[in-house]
């Protein structure tokens, strides 16, 4: 019998992200590096953000998706622009849901088609960009990660092809300390 289990986050896209549990294994299996085009921008002024995600020497199983996070809600890249207290200076943030298709009779073999593995040194690149129109000038923090999730991820994580090196939970880039005035 086919079950729909359907996920509806009511919070917004940065309060699920939050939500996502650091595991540090992940971060030995791959790295996250955040570039800023500059540090200082005015009011209104895009911020151009890049991720650049590599596999480590041992190379990682990732969930076969490297877009936005807000479009699955389970895995993929975040950005986003922090206020000095921690809070999201974007006004304006979309919610997000999935809807996730199951069965009883799935088999850990059949969902690794979902994932990839990414070989050692391997990267995947994500652009964005944030909006600097915030209500004051002053100092904000950008923070990037890449969030890894997906349906049935613990028992594919045991497959021997996969064991030990499934990314799970949020890698995160050094955040970026900005200037806007």
């Amino acid at each position: 019998m086919r079950a729909l289990i359907t996920v509806v986050l009511a919070t917004f896209a940065y309060a699920a992200w939050a939500q996502v549990p650091v595991q540090p294994p992940s971060e030995n299996l791959m790295t996250l590096t955040m570039k800023l085009d500059r540090s200082v921008y005015r009011r209104g002024a895009p911020i151009h953000v890049l991720l650049v995600l590599r596999a480590r020497t041992k190379g990682a199983y990732l969930p076969n998706y490297f877009g936005p996070f807000n479009e699955t809600c389970e895995s993929g890249f975040a950005a986003v622009l922090l206020t000095p207290a921690g809070d999201s200076a974007i006004k304006d943030l979309s919610g997000c849901a999935a809807s996730i298709l199951g069965s009883n009779a799935d088999k850990a073999e059949d969902q690794l088609r979902h994932f990839v593995r990414l070989a050692p040194g391997a990267t995947r690149v994500w652009r964005t960009t944030l909006l600097s129109t915030v209500d004051s000038p002053g100092t904000y923090t950008v923070v990037g990660e890449y969030l890894s999730s997906a349906y049935m991820m613990e028992e594919v994580a045991r497959l021997p092809e996969v064991h030990g090196t499934m990314v799970q939970g949020r890698v995160s880039a050094k955040r970026r300390t900005i200037r806007i005035k």
